[in-house]
């Protein structure tokens, strides 16, 4: 944990004069007060049911919630290959992260009739494939300052690179966010669609019939040849998991910490 803690404190520009000071020691009452610093403090969950979030909104009038998604292919891709996971077939197999899913989806609906404006839904692929534009209409929706200089910066800065560092991401990511479309199988992707219909239409994802429009799928974004085989090398599948982890750590760990910090 010592190594992500520091890591986190290096991205995050609110926290980086403590890491400076404080290589070695992690203080909790300490980077609170530095936190209550900001005009407002952004709290990142990983896998938290959305089911649950009503309770929160209920007794935070000022809280706002960002729910970010992924299409659940994507999503399954990446789980079956980490260690952390496989050892758990309620994290990797696909009954059980479309039934997540179709709980959320669900739980979307009521929240963004039941919370208006103060829920928003953003797809990965869409700040994957546009940084700059999701990016800015999200500091919108949130009512939030934007130094568009200083952020296209930094986006720009991590978003179009061709090498990836763990904790640093230097990644193409409008390319990242389809690589699943050449790592997968069709009997992979078939097997997730058929738990997870629901959800990719309901997140507005496209649903492939039959293995040639999967194909074809590849081809367009130059992933597969004329024959249907990956063009990926394994240097590019190892860089695309952390790639797309870090883009999505891109606004509640750098950008919303800074924008506050002004």
């Amino acid at each position: 944990m010592f190594v992500w803690n520091k890591l986190f404190f290096k991205l995050n520009l609110l926290l980086s004069n403590y890491l400076k000071s404080n290589p070695l020691f992690f203080d909790k009452e300490i980077i609170e007060k530095e936190c209550k610093k900001a005009t407002f403090q952004v709290i990142k969950l990983v896998r938290f049911r959305l089911r649950d979030v009503e309770l929160l909104l209920n007794q935070n009038p000022e809280l706002q919630i960002v729910q970010l998604i992924r299409d659940p292919r994507a999503i399954y891709n990446s789980r079956r290959v980490f260690g952390w996971c496989v050892v758990s077939s309620s994290c990797w197999k696909p009954e059980n992260i479309c039934n997540d899913l179709r709980l959320d989806l669900r739980a979307s609906a009521l929240l963004s009739a039941t919370y208006p404006g103060r829920y928003t839904l953003l797809r990965h692929e869409d700040l994957s494939r546009d940084p700059f534009g999701t990016t800015r209409n999200l500091l919108e929706v949130l009512g939030l300052r934007e130094d568009s200089a200083a952020i296209q910066q930094f986006l720009k800065a991590h978003t179009s690179a061709a090498v990836n560092e763990v904790g640093e991401l230097t990644r193409n990511s409008s390319e990242t966010t389809v690589e699943w479309l050449a790592e997968m199988t069709w009997e992979n992707v078939n097997e997730v669609q058929k738990y997870c219909r629901e959800v990719i239409e309901g997140y507005h994802y496209k649903f492939f019939y039959t293995e040639d429009s999967f194909l074809e799928e590849g081809k367009k974004f130059g992933l597969r040849d004329s024959s249907g085989e990956s063009l990926l090398t394994n240097t590019q599948i190892d860089l695309t998991e952390t790639s797309i982890v870090k883009l999505s750590n891109l606004i509640v760990d750098v950008i919303l910490p800074e924008i506050s910090r002004k």
